[in-house]
């Protein structure tokens, strides 16, 4: 299967593309059906596209730039694994989501829509930064991605009452990207070992900073033990 995508030639996004098939390599080893979805029309027919940059939701069969995605399957739960989504705010605004796991049920209701953004904060979202050589997650980038998390979901602490409704998640349609108010996963996962005082910041707020998280290009798919673990920490968002 050969890779595609508009700027795929850029370090980060093959870091996000190799990132996101380990991850569905990871799911399948415990267990998961992990099946790529090809959306686009025309072209190689065992072509993976990958978003290149941040968009919505789009209709499958249509297009010939509409991305792909992986579907996950798991005692007759269904999810959808998707690169660099946007999603919608409380605020309006949209905010990318370099790698996002959501209820297949709101993937499919937004393509017979014809496409367009989720509303809320998704189960799982991983923001990914790779470094060529040396660099730091700066806490400003996880600043970055705390207020993302905060206009996505009000709701960040573990200890927060549970309610049957929202009230961060305000939606033209009333489907929010990851059903009833619930706890989800935000994972900063990175290539270096410099993280500065980022850890610190995203632990007060039920975020984490995965480091050193490296390619190795030695390793047989699906075999990355990083990966693995980490796969078995979103397991319970899901």
């Amino acid at each position: 299967m050969s890779l595609g995508a508009a700027g795929m030639g850029e370090q980060g996004k093959r870091y996000e593309a190799w990132l996101m098939l380990e991850v569905a390599l990871a799911f399948r080893n415990r267990g998961h059906q992990a099946t790529w979805i090809t959306c686009h029309v025309g072209g190689p027919p065992r072509k993976a596209l990958f978003r290149g940059s941040p968009g919505s939701m789009k209709k499958c069969g249509v297009t010939v730039d509409a991305p792909g995605y992986i579907q996950l399957i798991n005692n007759g739960r269904h999810y959808e694994l998707h690169n660099s989504i946007q999603f919608r705010g409380v605020s309006g605004a949209l905010h990318e989501v370099d790698l996002s796991i959501i209820p297949a049920r709101v993937g499919n209701g937004l393509r017979a829509a014809g496409g367009g953004y989720p509303d809320g904060k998704p189960c799982v979202a991983l923001e990914l930064k790779r470094f060529k050589l040396t660099g730091s997650f700066s806490i400003g980038l996880m600043r970055a991605m705390l207020l993302a998390a905060v206009d996505l979901s009000l709701e960040l602490y573990p200890s927060a009452p549970k309610t049957s409704f929202d009230i961060a998640h305000i939606s033209p349609t009333g489907v929010f990207a990851c059903g009833e108010l619930r706890e989800s996963a935000w994972i900063a996962v990175t290539t270096v070992a410099n993280i500065g005082a980022s850890q610190r910041l995203a632990a007060r707020y039920g975020a984490s900073v995965e480091a050193t998280f490296q390619v190795d290009i030695r390793q047989v798919a699906g075999t990355n033990t990083r990966v693995g673990i980490l796969v078995d920490q979103l397991l319970q968002y899901l």
